[in-house]
């Protein structure tokens, strides 16, 4: 499953990133929008719910000058950094092999870590060196880390001194933490606890190069987004997280950014009026991002970006309808172009 972004105008380059950060193991990676799918499992691939609310993503960006869309695609791995897996059948080298591809075809990229399935930690600043360098090239151009699952403390901390301590050899990366979050109408904080510990993290140990990334979908009840004809109102709800962020953590919002799930949304117990990102609501976030000149606008998930009809959150497709096969990545790309 994939996701798309784009970087604000005075980045000099937006570029794609790859990711794979869920529990069905689908690797994805592809060039433009013809995809190339490596499941090591396809039994995996079943109706679940977890499935369907996954944080895959494959990311868009676009050259500011010559509006050259390329694509690249993350795979998230787990484990201890240096002696890191990619999932059953999936080596290093495989990996590698896949990267030289993108390289050959002069794709950027960037490595997505943990994700909702898995956890990622690294506890040396050597041992994630050895990591950034296994899979670095000149298209390398970010670190992600998706922090969904059981991390402690201590492993939350060493992630982010990992980062800190590894920017004085690759400065040039961009390092984000992928978040769930709720969007109270009210203001404050926008996350749980897992998103307070990476933040407060980040405080404490001086961590000053890095993006914020919120997952601004799945919410489980009213309380937790905006409100509109008594159901979430999934843009303005995307905003209102950027802006809580923003307000309760003084976060820039050039380093904040956003991930919202198009078309239907998943959660614990259908509610009345199903959650459901819009077209419109590409309008409300892209015009909003822009504005405010955010880090970046995602989604999930490009290979969601066709029609199915309307009902439970589904990984293959937008389960909205009526937008049209890649009908939400042509709408986001009339903000971004």
């Amino acid at each position: 499953m994939f996701l798309v972004q784009w970087l604000p105008s005075n980045v000099r380059w937006w570029h794609p990133m790859p990711h794979d950060c869920g529990e069905s193991g689908v690797r994805c990676l592809g060039h433009g929008l013809h995809l190339v799918q490596l499941d090591n499992n396809p039994n995996d691939r079943t109706n679940h719910r977890t499935n369907d609310c996954t944080n895959y993503r494959t990311n868009y960006r676009t050259n500011d000058r010559t509006n050259d869309r390329t694509k690249l695609v993350v795979v998230c791995v787990r484990g201890e950094c240096g002696s890191e897996n990619w999932g059953t059948g999936t080596t290093i080298s495989n990996v590698v092999s896949l990267i030289n591809t993108l390289v050959a075809a002069k794709k950027k990229y960037i490595i997505s870590t943990g994700g909702e399935g898995g956890v990622f930690t690294c506890s040396t600043d050597a041992n994630f060196l050895k990591f950034i360098k296994t899979y670095q090239s000149a298209y390398l151009i970010g670190i992600d880390f998706d922090i969904e699952s059981t991390q402690t403390r201590a492993q939350v901390d060493s992630l982010v001194l990992r980062t800190k301590n590894a920017q004085a050899t690759y400065p040039n990366l961009r390092y984000s933490f992928t978040l769930s979050s709720v969007a109270k109408s009210t203001g404050g904080d926008p996350f749980l606890w897992l998103g307070d510990q990476v933040l407060n993290s980040i405080k404490v140990n001086g961590l000053t190069n890095y993006l914020i990334n919120p997952m601004t979908m799945c919410y489980t009840d009213l309380s937790q987004c905006v409100v509109s004809g008594g159901t979430c109102d999934m843009g303005a709800s995307a905003n209102q997280v950027a802006k809580n962020l923003h307000d309760y953590y003084s976060i820039p919002y050039n380093q904040i950014e956003v991930t919202p799930m198009i078309g239907g949304n998943c959660f614990p117990v259908a509610p009345q009026h199903e959650y459901i990102f819009t077209l419109n609501d590409v309008a409300t976030v892209s015009n909003f991002a822009k504005a405010n000149g955010l880090g970046g606008v995602h989604y999930w998930s490009l290979e969601r970006d066709n029609d199915c009809p309307p009902g439970a959150a589904n990984w293959k497709c937008n389960t909205y309808g009526v937008a049209g096969l890649y009908g939400f990545t042509k709408k986001f790309l009339t903000y971004f172009q």
